[in-house]
């Protein structure tokens, strides 16, 4: 990594919670997985599960993505 990359991370504030359709999301939240039509296989085999999210993570761009585990 470059100095520029290491700023750029240490600007980001961590993600402590995000809104998906309306509903507030954070760590040790319970959720139900719905992968869109066109999703991966993987994805598609956890439909309708129930997870506990792990973590919020954010990229360069700005785009959240969410980790989960089974409970």
């Amino acid at each position: 990594m470059n100095e520029w990359e290491w700023h750029l991370l240490e600007a980001k504030k961590p993600v402590d919670d995000l809104r998906i359709s309306g509903i507030g999301v954070r760590p040790g939240s319970r959720v139900k997985l719905r992968p869109r039509a066109a999703g991966i296989v993987m994805t598609l085999l956890l439909r309708a599960r129930l997870r506990s999210v792990e973590s919020i993570e954010q990229d360069y761009g700005g785009k959240n993505s969410s980790r989960y585990r089974r409970r």
